[in-house]
């Protein structure tokens, strides 16, 4: 008669060990063990291994049994279906086998513990080798040490004062990093910080004639305009010319609008600011906060590359005194231009260095083919590059600024 949960006596020699055990059946004498020997059964009869072990078991009717849990005691599957299967018992008892996988398994154990001491000895010996090879041992070293630190540091101290030295007097040098992520020098003159609204904003950049030396056949293009690659905004980066422009108060606008004899207007709506959407608002406030919010804004391109601007000073090419009249009309025109959501008034920190539009076709005639190419075919690349602030437009009153850190901008 089957019994379903026994704890049963597991007897090798001289080794006793309780455990529990399934042993679904008797053999057909009614043994737990024969002559052959003996075992229990610990098959699990909800698995399918384990069900198909019993069946075979009870047909064949052996007191020994295919133990399908017995790999950890040093058996395998293979050795007890062999020993099911031809009554050929394995070659180590399960005793002497699980006695010998325990040895195995303590002395792998107390080696590996034993490796992972020796290698922590290590580590610690070859860090305070380290650590003693970096403390003076000596005073004499010490000293040393502290010599040698206080001529880096000199050094040092040598090679800024060499820096603000070679920046022309009354600016200081600022490293900019362009957008194919060269860095460049820029001189920035401070005399026009102080007042300033807004803390991004580093001086006003002078205008190199940097024509030379610029090659945009060996650039990558960091903008494009339907298709046509562009490389005013590298110029400008390597001018200084894409820095915030001055926020200013009322009173300082007054005076800077009065000396320079012109106000401009650009008015700005809801678009894309490298790559984001961004309010008039935003437009607004990159203005005199971003160094890389570039020069073209979200409208066509019809004067070429540059901030398009309203002035209240030029129009046909004709220069007018600065009067209330003339500032109220290209306001106006800046709002229809811009579908009127924000505008910006800004007037010159600084004199500007400014070129007609019929100048510049002139200068840019002259050039070859090859010349061209250098500004990628673009003749504002090429005021850019020479150092223009920006250009008057002949035939209305717009006029297009290269030089953002010229600008001042009234803080309305």
């Amino acid at each position: 008669m089957p019994i379903d949960h026994i704890e049963e006596v597991n007897k090798h020699i001289d080794h006793i060990e309780h455990v529990e055990k399934f042993n679904p059946f008797h053999d057909k004498l009614g043994r737990f063990a024969n002559a052959q020997g003996f075992s229990s059964y610990s098959a699990n009869p909800k698995t399918k291994a384990g069900a198909n072990a019993i069946n075979r078991s009870a047909a064949g009717g052996h007191g020994r049994t295919l133990n399908v849990h017995r790999e950890s005691k040093g058996e395998s599957i293979q050795q007890n279906a062999r020993w099911l299967a031809t009554g050929q018992k394995p070659a180590v008892p399960a005793a002497t086998s699980r006695a010998r996988y325990q040895q195995r398994k303590l002395k792998q154990q107390q080696a590996a513990a034993a490796g992972a001491a020796t290698a922590s000895q290590t580590t610690q010996n070859q860090q305070n080798a380290s650590a003693s090879s970096t403390r003076p041992a000596t005073v004499a070293a010490r000293q040393q040490k502290w010599k040698q630190m206080q001529q880096q540091k000199q050094q040092q101290q040598a090679q800024q004062q060499n820096q603000q030295q070679t920046a022309p007097q009354g600016k200081v040098r600022v490293t900019q990093t362009m957008r194919s992520g060269v860095k460049m020098d820029v001189d920035f003159d401070q005399s026009k910080v102080a007042g300033a609204k807004n803390k991004e904003f580093k001086g006003t950049a002078e205008g190199k004639d940097l024509t030379k030396s610029f090659d945009a056949t060996k650039m990558k293009a960091s903008d494009s305009y339907y298709g046509e690659k562009r490389y005013t905004n590298q110029v400008a980066d390597m001018q200084g010319f894409n820095s915030p422009a001055k926020k200013v108060s009322k009173a300082e606008f007054d005076k800077l609008a009065k000396d320079c004899g012109d106000e401009f207007f650009r008015t700005v709506g809801d678009g894309k600011l490298n790559g984001k959407n961004t309010t008039a608002k935003g437009f607004k406030d990159a203005f005199t906060k971003e160094n890389d919010m570039g020069m073209n804004g979200n409208s066509g391109r019809v004067y070429g590359d540059g901030i398009y601007t309203v002035s209240s000073k030029m129009n046909a090419g004709r220069s007018r005194a600065y009067n209330s009249s003339d500032v109220a009309a290209a306001k106006r025109e800046s709002q229809w231009y811009g579908d009127g959501q924000t505008t910006l008034r800004m007037t010159w920190l600084s004199k500007p260095n400014i070129v007609t539009d019929r100048k510049l076709n002139n200068e840019w005639n002259k050039l070859s083919n090859a010349e061209k190419a250098k500004f990628g075919n673009h003749k504002n690349t090429y005021a850019c590059a020479k150092g223009y602030d920006a250009v008057y437009t002949s035939s209305s009153n717009y006029m297009t600024v290269f030089n953002r850190s010229k600008l001042a901008v009234l803080d309305d």
